[in-house]
C-alpha cells in the first residue's frame, strides 16, 4: 500500500493542488460518501505555486530532500513533477484539475481515489503501467471490463480506469467500479450531496488547496476515541450531538505574489445546543465602532459578554474562569462587574501594539468600547477609585490630563506605569501616552473611510489581528518552531500576518493571510 501512496503522493504534489475551475466533472463520478474531498485549479498555475514554497520558503534541508526525492524519481521514469512541460510530456493536461478522494475503510483497507486529468486516455494508461514496472517493478497487470470500461489492476491495492477525461487511480476494486456505476447511472455522487452543494454555493473554493470535509469523518474518529476513553471517565458532552453539529468543514490555502493565503470554515447545523452556545458568545456587527489606528500590531474581539454571563449563572466547567474574574474584581476592586459594566459594555475590544524596548511585548493601548457615553466618565471614576485604593499608599498612583482629558495612571507589580483616560466612546488604558493619544483621535470605522484602512473589517468580524513587527508575538510563533527544521526558516521570513474570523447565521470562517519578505 505505501508504494499506491507514493505515487499518489508524487502526482498530488506535482498537480500544485488547487480547486478546479470546471465545477462537478470529477464530484459527479465520486461517490458521495467521501468524507474527504481535495479538487485543484489548473495544474499550470498550481505548479508556480508549489515551485515558491521550495525555492522561497522551506529551509535548505527540506528544499534539499525534495529536490533529492524529484530526482532520483526523474532518473527512473524520465518525468521531471515539478516541470510543466514533463507533465505535459508524459499526457497530463495541465490546464486542468486534479482530484483526490478519501472513503470510509473498507474491512480495514484504505480506500482512496485520484483522478488526473489526461489527453489521451489509451496512450497515459500505457505509458503509467510503463512508469509504474520503472518505480514500482512487481507489478502484474490485468486487465478486464466493467461496463463496457477498460479496468486494470496493477497490484493488489492499485486500479486504474479512464473515464470522464480522467484517468482514475484507486486502492480498491471494489471502489472503481462504484465510479464507473455512478459514472453510468448519474446518481449517488458527492455533487447530488446537499452538504457539498452548500459548500459550493459558498463560492470560496478557489484557492489553490481546497478541501471539503464532511462530518462523517467524525464517525472514525469517535470510534478510535471510544476505544480509548476509559468507561469511568464520565462525559460532559454528548457525542451524538457534537457529531451532528456540523454540516461540512471547509479548507483551502495557496500563494498569491508573496503572500500565503489560508481559511477554514464551518457551516454548523440548525436546532443543536452546542452550535448555539458557540454563536451566542460570538458577537458581530461592532465593527463600525473600532478604532482605525495605525500600530505595529491591531487587535479587534468583539464577545457577546451578556450571553455569556448568562450561560455562566448555571456554574458550568468551562465557566469557572469567568467567575472568579468576576468575583476577583468585586472583592479587590469593589466594582460589581455584572451590574456596574456589563450593561453598558459593549463587547468590542481594541487592542494596539507598537514595537519598543519597554516590555517584553511593547507599548501597549486598549480601547473598550461602551454603548452609554454617559457611562464612560461614571466607569471611568469607579475604576480610578479602585485603583487609587490599592496603589496611593506606595505612591504608585497619580493623575494628570491626557490631550486634556482627565486620566490617572498606576504602577503595577510589574513596574511598568499604565494610563488610564476615557471619552464619550469608552475607556483607554495602556503603557504609552502617544498611542493612547493615537487612539483618542482616531476614527471609529462608523465615520471612516473603509477604503483608506489597512484593517478589513466588516459587520461579520468578531475576531481580526494584523501583526506587521511584534517581538512578543513573533518570538512566540519562534519558540512554538524550535521542534520543526521545516517552520523556523519560514517564520523568519514573516513581513505581515493578517488573522480575521467572520460569523454569518450559522457559518464561521477563520482566515490568515501571510505576507512573506521578497526574495
Amino acid at each position: 500500500m505505501h508504494k499506491i501512496k507514493l505515487i499518489l503522493i508524487i502526482l498530488l504534489l506535482s498537480s500544485g493542488i488547487s480547486f478546479g475551475q470546471t465545477i462537478g466533472d470529477t464530484e459527479s463520478i465520486t461517490p458521495e460518501k467521501a468524507y474527504i474531498f481535495i479538487k485543484t485549479r489548473n495544474i499550470q498555475r498550481l505548479l508556480k505555486s508549489f515551485n515558491y514554497i521550495i525555492y522561497h520558503i522551506l529551509g535548505e534541508e527540506e528544499r534539499d530532500s525534495i529536490i533529492s526525492q524529484r530526482d532520483a524519481f526523474k532518473d527512473i521514469t524520465g518525468i521531471d513533477y515539478l516541470n510543466e512541460e514533463s507533465l505535459k510530456s508524459f499526457g497530463i493536461d495541465t490546464g486542468r484539475s486534479l482530484s483526490y478522494a478519501i472513503f470510509p475503510q473498507d474491512t480495514g483497507r484504505e480506500v482512496i481515489a485520484l483522478f488526473i486529468p489526461v489527453k489521451n486516455g489509451i496512450a497515459f494508461t500505457e505509458k503509467f503501467i510503463e512508469i509504474a514496472r520503472r518505480y514500482i517493478q512487481e507489478i502484474e497487470p490485468h486487465s478486464v471490463q466493467y461496463k463496457d470500461i477498460t479496468v486494470t489492476e496493477l497490484k493488489e491495492d492499485m486500479y486504474v480506469a479512464f473515464l470522464n477525461n480522467y484517468f482514475v487511480i484507486t486502492s480498491t476494486d471494489d471502489c472503481i467500479k462504484e465510479i464507473i456505476d455512478i459514472h453510468r447511472e448519474r446518481n449517488r455522487s458527492l455533487i447530488l450531496n446537499p452538504k457539498y452543494k452548500k459548500y459550493i454555493a459558498e463560492g470560496k473554493n478557489n484557492f489553490d488547496v481546497n478541501i471539503y470535509i464532511s462530518p462523517a469523518i467524525a464517525n472514525s474518529i469517535n470510534i478510535t476515541q471510544k476505544d480509548n476513553i476509559d468507561d469511568t471517565t464520565e462525559n460532559t458532552y454528548d457525542s451524538e450531538l457534537i457529531l451532528n453539529a456540523v454540516e461540512y468543514i471547509s479548507a483551502g490555502f495557496g500563494i498569491e505574489d508573496n503572500t500565503l493565503k489560508m481559511k477554514g470554515a464551518l457551516l454548523f447545523a440548525e436546532d443543536n445546543p452546542y452550535v448555539d452556545m458557540i454563536l451566542g458568545l460570538l458577537k458581530t456587527g461592532q465593527n463600525q465602532k473600532a478604532l482605525d489606528v495605525n500600530a505595529d500590531s491591531y487587535i479587534f474581539i468583539s464577545l457577546n459578554y451578556k450571553y455569556l454571563n448568562n450561560l455562566c449563572k448555571s456554574n458550568a466547567p468551562f465557566c469557572e474562569t469567568y467567575n472568579s474574574f468576576k468575583k476577583n474584581i468585586k472583592d479587590e476592586g469593589k466594582i460589581d462587574f455584572e451590574k456596574e459594566i456589563l450593561p453598558y459594555f459593549s463587547g468590542m475590544t481594541n487592542v494596539f501594539l507598537i514595537d519598543s524596548g519597554s516590555s517584553i511585548i511593547g507599548d501597549i493601548a486598549i480601547f473598550l468600547a461602551i454603548d452609554d457615553a454617559q457611562k464612560s466618565e461614571e466607569l471611568w471614576k469607579k475604576f480610578k477609585n479602585s485603583v487609587q485604593g490599592r496603589y496611593s499608599k506606595n505612591k504608585k498612583f497619580g493623575e494628570e490630563r491626557i490631550d486634556g482629558r482627565n486620566s490617572f495612571w498606576y504602577i503595577d507589580q510589574n513596574n511598568i506605569r499604565y494610563f488610564v483616560t476615557f471619552d464619550k466612546r469608552g475607556i483607554y488604558t495602556g503603557n504609552n501616552v502617544n498611542l493612547i493619544k493615537n487612539a483618542l483621535k482616531a476614527k471609529t470605522f462608523e465615520k471612516n473611510n473603509l477604503q483608506t484602512s489597512n484593517v478589513p473589517l466588516n459587520d461579520k468580524t468578531f475576531f481580526f489581528m494584523n501583526i506587521k513587527k511584534n517581538p512578543f508575538l513573533r518570538n512566540m510563533l519562534l519558540m512554538r518552531s524550535q521542534d520543526s527544521a521545516a517552520i523556523a526558516p519560514f517564520l523568519s521570513k514573516l513581513k505581515e500576518m493578517n488573522i480575521f474570523c467572520e460569523k454569518l447565521d450559522r457559518h464561521i470562517s477563520i482566515g490568515i493571510d501571510i505576507e512573506l519578505k521578497g526574495n
